[in-house]
């Protein structure tokens, strides 16, 4: 288990990454930033109207699941949005379902949400990465669902990197009463740290090139209980789908 804090405030977060190549940001840095906090019920209602993600059916439906791209000049403050774009991982990154193409319901564009989704990318490339020139991001806004029949597993690949530069995991809402820790491994599989988002807006920043990482399964006694996330990834130039 590693030793040192991962903790930061959103001031010191970009000296985390630089050296050590990971943030834990509370929830109330992120709620303080104008238009975040103010308008974060509003966005969080997004959640209660996810469909079903078909790549993620099992016994019964536990992830639901809308998507969109972003294509991000960050010198010129610039966002090409793209809701329709299928997502793609290699699948030495995800060994369930990488190596094609998939198809998500859109994230809808305006108002509340769209605000508030250029605001987290702003903060993650300008303030904590410190990024320049263009990149493609990818937004997943996921919400796990269990019941006392079973518990649902966010990340069933196990112990993984997402293949990308950059990553960002920003807690929604919590309600379950056990699991949804996450563990960061180093690319051996040494355990790191153990964490557990707890707040609206914990998020963790991280250089996914570094870690590996894993979300233990959510469950709740007698109640149906879920987990909501936004899950973003920064790929330097597109690389991947070259599609800038």
């Amino acid at each position: 288990m590693g030793q040192k804090s991962i903790k930061a405030s959103l001031s010191s977060a970009r000296g985390a990454i630089e050296s050590d190549r990971l943030a834990l940001v509370p929830g109330s840095n992120l709620m303080a930033v104008p238009g975040i906090g103010d308008e974060f019920s509003d966005f969080a209602r997004n959640w209660s109207d996810l469909p079903v993600d078909p790549y993620f059916l099992g016994e019964k439906p536990s992830r639901f699941r809308r998507h969109a791209q972003l294509a991000f000049d960050v010198d010129m403050d610039a966002f090409d949005w793209r809701i329709r774009t299928g997502y793609f991982q290699p699948i030495q990154f995800n060994p369930l379902f990488g190596g094609m193409t998939r198809h998500f319901a859109p994230i809808e564009r305006g108002g509340v949400t769209e605000n508030i989704v250029i605001r987290l990318i702003r903060l993650a490339s300008q303030k904590v990465f410190g990024l320049s020139g263009r990149w493609l991001i990818n937004i997943h806004f996921v919400r796990i669902v269990s019941d006392p029949d079973f518990s649902a597993s966010p990340a069933p690949e196990g112990p993984h990197r997402d293949g990308y530069d950059f990553i960002s995991i920003h807690l929604v809402d919590r309600d379950n009463d056990a699991g949804g820790e996450t563990t960061i491994l180093d690319q051996s599989g040494k355990e790191l740290y153990r964490l557990t988002l707890n707040e609206p807006l914990d998020t963790l920043y991280m250089d996914d090139r570094q870690f590996r990482h894993y979300v233990t399964p959510i469950s709740a006694v007698g109640r149906h209980c879920h987990r909501d996330m936004i899950l973003m990834s920064y790929e330097a130039g597109g690389r991947t789908l070259g599609r800038f």
